[in-house]
């Protein structure tokens, strides 16, 4: 279904990345409904849902961009029942955490149809052996775990290394510090 025309992406938790791809999205004319914990305000998304209120949310989409963080309230959240839910002709993008996927549900989603491909960059496990049904299936796209070219990486690590090291120096909450109790 689409709003207006306008093609429905769903994104699954919106920290930095998820911020980023609704500002590189939106010249796209896409309707970007974002899914968090609280419901509170995207900026750029045209609506909020709390992840308790998102169950229309798989039916809906055309694309569903996975960005959760691993943390025990979302592992294997993503099941058989969110692929049988999903449009057909819905795409399942994950760049979050593979855990959050229940990969054997994955897997039989796209041999049988259940929706028409997947895009992942983080997998589970992770990383896939050589023969693993992912690496084969023509409607499944899978990258390194690396977010950016070896070269676009090599450039900001350093700038992200720097700023780190700065916060620390002035006993400040580093830039890019994991909560290990929050899992991200």
């Amino acid at each position: 279904m689409t709003s207006g025309g306008r093609k429905r992406w769903r994104f699954w938790a919106l920290g930095g990345i998820g911020k980023q791809l609704i500002a590189l999205l939106k010249p796209f004319g896409v309707h970007i409904t974002a899914v968090n914990r609280s419901g509170r305000p995207v900026e750029g998304a045209d609506e909020v849902v709390s992840m308790d209120d998102a169950t229309h949310v798989w039916g809906e989409a055309d694309v569903i961009f996975c960005i959760l963080p691993a943390t025990a309230e979302t592992e294997g959240l993503i099941d058989a029942a969110k692929f049988r839910a999903m449009k057909p002709s819905a795409l399942f993008i994950n760049v979050g955490r593979g855990s959050t996927v229940v990969t054997d549900d994955l897997v039989d989603a796209l041999r049988e149809g259940e929706i028409a491909g997947a895009g992942l960059e983080v997998v589970d496990p992770e990383p896939l052996p050589d023969d693993h049904p992912l690496l084969s299936l023509p409607n499944c796209t899978t990258t390194p775990h690396i977010g950016a070219t070896k070269h676009v990486a090599q450039y900001h690590m350093g700038d992200i290394f720097n700023a780190n090291a700065a916060a620390w120096e002035k006993g400040e909450p580093m830039p890019t510090q994991v909560d290990p109790e929050a899992g991200y």
